[in-house]
């Protein structure tokens, strides 16, 4: 028997924006990308290793970002997107957002 196998390779598209948080004078700062922009009480704190922080995002605060993507899927608006966070939450028994969009 023989078996030919065939591997597609997608191509990985290059990173449109990245935001650290260990800047405690500049949370909204950008390591790739633009800025983002903060609306409410935005707090730097404790990362989960030293020297690694991250932020805290309170209820009715949040981020807004123009993440630089270009429209895909044939139409104007962007449809094809990966996220990535870490996060920890204090208590599971309560509903939390982590993303919101506005078409």
């Amino acid at each position: 028997m023989l078996a030919f196998v065939s591997f597609v390779n997608a191509q990985v598209p290059a990173r449109t924006g990245w935001w650290k948080f260990d800047d405690p004078t500049d949370l909204t700062k950008a390591e790739i990308g633009t800025d983002l922009v903060s609306t409410g009480t935005i707090t730097s704190v404790s990362g989960p290793a030293s020297g690694n922080l991250a932020v805290e995002v309170p209820l009715g605060s949040y981020f807004t970002v123009n993440h630089g993507i270009a429209p895909n899927g044939g139409g104007t608006l962007v449809n094809e997107y990966s996220i990535m966070w870490d996060f920890s939450i204090p208590a599971t028994e309560t509903w939390y957002s982590f993303l919101e969009t506005e078409a």
